[in-house]
């Protein structure tokens, strides 16, 4: 309700009014009134605004309901809100979520209604029946058309859970591996009504993309997000997980977690009887001794499916654990072979492979993709700027002195020398004392800009990059590896009036998700988006971009590669742009060349 403010000051909590008086009101009163407030601060504000008015609408919508109860004033169900986590769920009048979601009841109630049960002949390999493969795509998967190499994966997926074998989804990254494994799922359902509980693991960048491929392609699945808060996790365990508290009965098909709880809630969760694990990013399990792989291994579950783009990064024992992941011992992979040119190697590895061939199966958009636009990198070398060139000098020499001059906190240690090169081959504000020095004095926006852009030969770059791309209709993915970067990145586009979303590992999943969609939207008048190089690698859909920048390289190539994918994947219509920065004579030209 609305009220009159000199109603409400005698009312319990009018603290609170007063704190969004002055943190929302009077802002939004300043930027709006004063003369001297630049037009893209306001918009800016405006789009902020906007978005978290957008969020306040979904916490109103019901997302689920998990639970019921007879009330003093009647029936009342348990509501988890949409984009609200666990510990906000509440109990509200049958009336009022019937008239806001009476599908989500109906929903509950038939679930309710109806547990989980598998067909124990088709559990047990000894009596499991013959696969039959499937040319056509099956009508319990929604939503859209599979490709025929992706029908070619689902069936290779189900030929092995019918043989008894685990195996490799390893397609190259935009190739649709999430859809397969959902599917997959969705088959083992529907054609041999094994009905769970089945865990899939993911990293928490790549949960939006997961969650909504089950809502679209398999929306009769009931799969549960098992994430948030202590006290999220005790509402979720009670309403939505186990009959009785039992672990050996479970409410729903599929759990969607992160490694991450795993890791916390191994005892709990390795209590139940898993019929099938599927781990994406799979490279995450390639030190058989981590945490994270020995406590999956405990979970025992018999069918195990591992997804990743890159099953080999680096070195041989790395494919060696993710076998023995799957079936420890069967392939014996000898980690002391050389990665080099020699015939011997070559005659190693293609043994290696013909023996692993059957447990994993890899496809490359070049020969899957006919209908995919074209991709071109081009490298762009630039020259240090006066001061980047005096503090990569002053690194060189271990001039401390020089580099902490004029600083009052954090001191500059130079412990890791090839990082501290890496930042002066970016942009001197990345060291603590060199924005104040440079900026003194200048206190308007075109001189704070000039100075940001002039400091850095990428920048420089950048900036006349940007200028052309806006002007020719281009949207941009802009990565970094630094979120320091991506701070003064963020500073830049925002003197210069770009607008832009960013995403990196310090930003929670629910904040994340918003940047995803709104850049994605189909009136979306973001321009640009700042991605941190490792989150923004990992199975995110951003393909309504059209050009990636690199900023800095990682010494991984492969997780270069993933965020190219980012653009670069099927359902891109134009061709894609990748322009990689390389400040010329230093240290990154090493890095490219590995």
């Amino acid at each position: 309700t609305w009220e009159p403010w000199t109603e409400l000051t005698s009312v319990r909590g009018f603290r609170r009014l007063e704190n969004y008086y002055r943190k929302v009101v009077e802002a939004e009163q300043f930027l709006v009134q004063d003369p001297d407030v630049a037009p893209e601060e306001r918009e800016k504000y405006t789009l902020d605004r906007e978005t978290y008015l957008e969020a306040l609408e979904d916490y109103m919508k019901v997302e689920r309901v998990i639970g019921e109860q007879v009330g003093n004033d009647g029936r009342e169900y348990f509501v988890k809100w949409k984009s609200l986590p666990y510990d906000s769920c509440t109990w509200e009048s049958e009336a009022l979520v019937s008239e806001l979601a009476q599908n989500e009841i109906d929903r509950y109630l038939d679930r309710s209604s109806r547990l989980p049960t598998s067909d124990k002949r088709e559990s047990n390999l000894a009596t499991r029946s013959p696969y039959k493969p499937f040319r056509t795509q099956p009508d319990y998967i929604k939503f859209g058309q599979l490709r025929d190499f992706q029908l070619a994966g689902i069936n290779f997926l189900a030929h092995n859970w019918c043989k008894g074998n685990n195996v490799i989804l390893a397609d190259e990254m935009g190739l649709g591996k999430t859809v397969q494994s959902v599917s997959f799922m969705s088959w083992l359902i529907h054609d041999r009504r094994q009905e769970g509980p089945f865990l899939v693991v993911v990293p928490l960048s790549t949960m939006p993309a997961w969650a909504d491929t089950f809502n679209n392609w398999t929306p009769d699945l009931n799969y549960i997000v098992y994430n948030g808060n202590e006290a999220s996790r005790k509402i979720l365990r009670e309403h939505e997980l186990l009959v009785d508290g039992n672990p050996r009965k479970t409410k729903f098909n599929v759990m969607l977690t992160t490694y991450e709880y795993i890791l916390l809630d191994s005892a709990f969760l390795s209590q139940m009887k898993w019929q099938f694990m599927a781990v994406d990013e799979a490279h995450r399990l390639k030190n058989r001794d981590s945490q994270l792989y020995v406590k999956l291994m405990d979970f025992g579950a018999p069918s195990r499916l591992l997804i990743t783009g890159t099953p080999l990064q680096n070195e041989l024992k790395e494919l060696s654990a993710l076998m023995d992941f799957l079936m420890p011992g069967l392939i014996n992979i000898n980690d002391d072979i050389p990665i080099d040119d020699s015939e011997a190697t070559r005659q190693a590895l293609d043994e290696l492979m013909k023996a692993i061939s059957p447990y994993m199966i890899r496809r490359v958009k070049e020969n899957v993709t006919s209908d995919l636009p074209g991709k071109t990198e081009k490298i762009i070398r630039v020259e240090l700027s006066d001061v980047q060139l005096e503090y990569y000098k002053n690194i060189l020499t271990r001039n401390y002195a020089a580099l902490n001059s004029g600083t009052k906190g954090q001191k500059q240690s130079l412990l890791n020398i090839m990082m501290e090169l890496k930042k002066a081959s970016n942009h001197p504000f990345m060291f603590p004392n060199a924005e104040d020095r440079i900026l003194e004095g200048k206190t308007g926006r075109e001189d704070q800009l000039k100075a940001l852009v002039t400091s850095s030969g990428k920048m420089m770059l950048l900036d006349r990059l940007l200028t052309r791309l806006k002007a020719d209709g281009h949207r941009v993915l802009i990565f970094s590896q630094m979120v320091k970067m991506l701070d003064i990145i963020g500073d830049y586009l925002h003197l210069r009036g770009h607008q832009y979303q960013r995403l990196d590992g310090t930003i929670a999943a629910g904040p994340r998700r918003q940047a995803i969609d709104h850049f994605n939207a189909p009136d979306s008048k973001d321009f640009c988006f700042i991605l941190s190089t490792r989150a923004g690698g990992l199975g995110i859909n951003l393909m309504t971009a059209d050009t990636v920048i690199l900023f800095d390289s990682d010494w991984n190539p492969q997780a270069d590669l993933q965020a190219m994918a980012r653009a670069h994947r099927i359902g891109q219509k134009n061709p894609v742009t990748i322009y990689r920065f390389v400040s010329k004579d230093t240290v990154e030209e090493e890095v490219l060349e590995r």
